[in-house]
């Protein structure tokens, strides 16, 4: 018997270890590296500076899930953060823009991916920002404290134009080879080089940063958005633990989360990816006569520690190419205003956090009563009011059993939670489009509610509703909206009698060769004469990075 049992225990320690090195339990996750990309190297305020991110194993290269959430910053010379971006991200690739504001002074600046994760290194992609009204300021400590070294790439795609010189406004044809069969993922920009964009490259060449990012966790949106707050007493500064809190964006479609402040008094909830502007509605549901205050940050980071960039110092044989940037970036937000608004067709989850109601009433096909209270009486028989001397409750039919449920239903408005039902009674029905009851125990978090109640406004803005006084409501801003570089097709009349001052020609963040690493691109050049830098980078099918440049010019 006993040597059974060794022979059992032998067995189960041997499996154990097979199975954790087949399924890597014990190995430690692959590392990643980021590449980030930008479509120029100058900017003029106003303008946009389109990126691109891949994410990709350390070891075999290949791309690798980063979560559903990337954000790009734009850090200052000091590494502050001055703008950051959430764009969605699909098989650890993401691209978007980020806007360029009139707040920012003429400077060097970083285009970066914040990771939030100390095993994914990310780069920092030098640019050089002009703003004509605001011009550089040197620093008053003139040591200057970077890296001189040249960065340079060793080619290994073919680029191939029909031709290297073109009319104005005439088809350009670019074959690329990826030199190995498979379908490979190319990024491609075509950008003319005037005189500032090549004062940008050699200034830039020699900055190299090695800063790395502190670590966040509310950058591990693996499965939506995480977003991180934390919990203090109303007048107080130190942090609250134990507090549960409930949180939910406003709007027609219902996602709430609900959790605990941890020993810090920090909370931390995932939400469903959202695209557009929200309001987020923090509020604590304590069961002690103490109030509490909610204190949220939307951007992940503030600082980077430990960057230095040299001051800037804009030659005077620049202020004509600027001038002329200038102009053109206006002239294409005049006449082509389609560029800032040519947004990738969507479809947004609709759905609310409850999924399907038991019940859904529309109001506008019942009898439009005077108040709630009435609308409740007279037709909605999955709802009882119970009413009491100290307060007013809201009872959701409990359908298994064919009864109400004993205590008070999760009552929202607009996805809100409501704690004074008596104010919500009192509210304008004309304000209110449809009332949806889940009519059975359903858990949020670890808690679980006696039915759902949900109220749905027009305009999703809580129909006047007055939240209580410790209640915090913070603007958040959603991922944002994926967006192609519209291109002008002259083999269309429309587009004939219209200028185009394009600096930027193309931008495709993501294009597929096929079976052979090939892909032919075409496109229409534009008004401006010029050098035109063509720069292609991507990785082959078997991990291999891809990088090549060419040129052409239009005369």
């Amino acid at each position: 018997m006993k040597k059974n049992q060794l022979y059992l225990t032998l067995f189960l320690l041997l499996f154990s270890l097979v199975g954790k090195s087949q399924f890597g339990v014990e190995q430690d996750a692959p590392k990643g590296q980021v590449f980030v990309e930008t479509d120029g190297s100058s900017y003029i305020t106003g303008e946009q500076v389109w990126v691109n991110i891949r994410v990709t194993n350390a070891v075999s290269g290949k791309l690798m899930n980063a979560g559903h959430i990337l954000y790009a910053a734009l850090l200052d010379d000091a590494g502050v953060a001055m703008i950051q971006v959430r764009l969605k991200a699909e098989n650890g690739m993401a691209s978007g823009y980020v806007p360029l504001p009139s707040s920012l002074v003429s400077g060097i600046y970083l285009v970066t991916l914040l990771t939030g994760d100390p095993d994914i290194s990310a780069p920092y992609k030098p640019i050089l920002i002009v703003n004509p009204n605001r011009p550089p300021v040197r620093p008053r400590d003139s040591v200057v404290d970077y890296s001189t070294i040249s960065k340079t790439t060793n080619s290994n795609l073919v680029i191939q134009p029909d031709n290297i010189q073109f009319e104005k406004r005439k088809k350009i044809s670019i074959n690329v080879d990826a030199g190995e069969a498979g379908s490979s993922l190319l990024s491609m920009t075509i950008r003319r080089r005037d005189s500032l964009e090549n004062f940008a490259d050699s200034l830039l060449s020699a900055v190299q940063i090695t800063a790395r990012q502190p670590g966040s966790a509310a950058l591990a949106s693996w499965e939506g958005m995480m977003i991180r707050a934390r919990v203090y007493p109303s007048n107080g500064t130190t942090p609250a633990p134990n507090i549960r809190v409930f949180v939910s964006v406003t709007g027609t479609e219902a996602r709430v989360g609900e959790t605990v402040s941890d020993a810090n008094g920090y909370i931390q909830f995932l939400l469903p990816l959202l695209y557009a502007d929200a309001q987020l509605v923090f509020m604590p549901l304590h069961t002690d006569n103490n109030q509490y205050r909610v204190e949220f940050n939307p951007d992940p980071l503030e600082k980077v520690e430990g960057i230095r960039l040299p001051p800037l110092v804009i030659p005077n044989y620049l202020a004509g190419p600027i001038r002329n940037r200038m102009i053109d970036a206006q002239a294409q937000s005049s006449f082509r205003p389609e560029e800032k608004t040519s947004l990738a067709v969507i479809n947004p989850d609709t759905t609310d956090f409850y999924g399907k109601p038991d019940k859904r009433y529309m109001l506008d096909d019942y009898t439009r009563f005077p108040n709630m209270e009435e609308v409740i009486t007279e037709f909605v028989v999955e709802i009882k009011i119970r009413k009491s001397k100290d307060a007013v409750e809201l009872l959701a039919l409990n359908s298994p059993y064919k009864k109400f449920f004993e205590q008070p239903a999760l009552v929202l408005i607009d996805g809100v939670p409501v704690t004074d039902i008596k104010q919500m009674l009192e509210l304008d029905v004309l304000k209110f489009q449809s009332i949806d009851i889940v009519t059975h125990k359903f858990f949020v978090g670890k808690t679980s509610y006696p039915g759902i109640i949900h109220y749905k406004s027009y305009l999703g803005n809580l129909a006047g509703y007055t939240l209580p006084a410790d209640a915090a409501v913070y603007s958040f801003e959603g991922a944002q909206l994926p967006k192609d570089y519209a291109t002008p097709d002259y083999s269309k009349p429309a587009d004939q009698h219209i200028p185009d001052f394009r600096n930027l020609l193309y931008w495709a963040p993501a294009m597929v060769t096929d079976n052979k690493g090939k892909k032919r691109v075409e496109l229409y050049g534009g008004d401006l004469e010029g050098n035109y830098k063509i720069t292609v980078n991507g990785i082959s099918t078997s991990g291999k990075p891809l990088n090549g440049t060419a040129s052409i010019d239009i005369k």
